[in-house]
């Protein structure tokens, strides 16, 4: 008989944290360790533009602190290495900096280096930063090692940037456990995923350009059942050419499972969802929705844990791409679709400044397709590398996207 995982602590205000990784952190931890791969540290990035008043100033370096002194996740060094690697929260706050005169138009990923100009460090406790691009027209931008936050991370730590800039009280932290403990604790239906290889979203790679791109274009709200929309969509244009099932994969915000839970580290699970030729859009909003009341996502599968006893490089060696690899990617999903929000300005709004777009930045090692928007309007990304996008297919589905994807 499986021995039943001890209840969780209840949730109470976090200052420190010190704890070993859990195995999802270890895996985004290890990204670019290995001296031949092809990809960037994986990270997580979110950006909001908007105006700021004439004769406003903001004291960005006073609000972080704010929320680096409530917030350990926020602070995180990494100890040790293999199972003996643990998070402290004595690292550093968040870095700041400020580029009055950067100009991005930030449509794609054209002129974005800027962003990731100083590496983060897990080992030096420099796991995060706040960017601040331009003067009037403002781009918040936060980027954050993925071991460290992910998207409902930062969305936390943006809210609580913004309420410390408004001079509200802060929220703080108080999970004193892990996604992994968490999806331990909650009771799902097994649902093991049957092994294929899914086909990509533009048919087989061309050319040998490395690295990838990704664009944004914006569509208009409200837009109910996204999830599902999107998946569908995505699923349809593949299926123009191929009989084959496509396999999308979603990450969920395990939160849903305990909303008073507040934190800046990673809560979220991935679910994958195969759609078939032939299905409907009302076939794939039944087929999530069940999946979902399942809890198909918080199943854990223990086998997990072993990737713990590899070091960075040879973990990063397995699951990178490097110049044998990267025009044949072995992924285990067709596409990632990631959806966000909305979020009201209100809450990422203050000191003078009036929040009017927000996105985050995909993944282009893959095909990743995002969405988040405030109430209103939704900003669309998608991401791709180059060996699947070039002869003008990355612009077709953008296209086939944008028509399918209007309310």
């Amino acid at each position: 008989m499986a021995k039943q995982p001890a209840p969780l602590p209840p949730l109470a205000p976090v200052q420190e944290i010190d704890r070993l990784l859990t195995a999802s952190e270890y895996y985004h931890a290890c990204i670019g360790h290995h001296p031949a791969t092809l990809q960037r540290p994986r990270e997580v990035v979110s950006v909001i533009e908007g105006e700021l008043a004439e004769g406003a100033q903001i004291d960005w370096q006073a609000a972080i602190d704010q929320v680096a002194a409530a917030n350990p996740g926020c602070r995180l060094r990494l100890h040790g290495k293999r199972r003996q690697a643990r998070w402290r929260s004595d690292g550093h706050a968040p870095g700041l900096r400020l580029l009055p005169d950067q100009q991005w138009d930030s449509h794609s990923s054209l002129g974005a280096d800027f962003i990731y100009a100083i590496p983060l460090s897990l080992e030096e406790g420099r796991g995060c930063e706040l960017i601040i691009a331009g003067r009037d027209r403002l781009q918040i931008i936060f980027r954050a090692a993925h071991a460290v936050m992910d998207g409902t991370g930062v969305a936390h730590f943006m809210s609580e940037l913004f309420r410390a800039i408004r001079g509200e009280p802060l929220l703080g932290t108080n999970a004193a456990y892990t996604d992994v403990e968490l999806m331990r604790q909650v009771k799902s239906v097994r649902s093991p995923l049957r092994h294929f290889t899914p086909p990509t979203v533009t048919g087989q790679p061309q050319g040998t350009l490395q690295g990838g791109l990704w664009r944004r274009f914006t569509v208009p709200g409200p837009l109910p059942h996204l999830v599902a929309r999107f998946a569908h969509a995505a699923a349809e244009y593949v299926h123009r050419t191929s009989n084959e099932v496509v396999r999308i994969a979603i990450p969920i915000n395990l939160k849903r499972h305990v909303p008073e839970l507040l934190a800046t580290t990673n809560f979220t699970s991935m679910l994958y969802l195969d759609i078939a030729p032939g299905e409907t859009l009302e076939d794939v909003k039944t087929n999530l929705q069940g999946r979902l009341e399942r809890n198909v996502e918080t199943n854990y599968p223990e086998i997990l844990e072993l990737i713990r006893f590899l070091p960075f490089p040879w973990l990063d060696k397995i699951v990178s791409l490097n110049e044998k690899n990267y025009t044949r990617p072995k992924t285990m999903e067709t596409a990632v679709l990631s959806v966000g929000g909305p979020f009201k300005r209100s809450l990422l709004s203050g000191g003078g400044f009036r929040a009017e777009t927000i996105f985050g930045l995909p993944q282009t090692e893959n095909t990743f397709l995002a969405a988040v928007g405030f109430q209103g309007k939704y900003e669309i990304l998608v991401g791709m590398s180059h060996v699947f996008a070039g002869g003008g297919r990355f612009e077709d589905f953008l296209g086939f996207l944008e028509k399918r994807l209007q309310p």
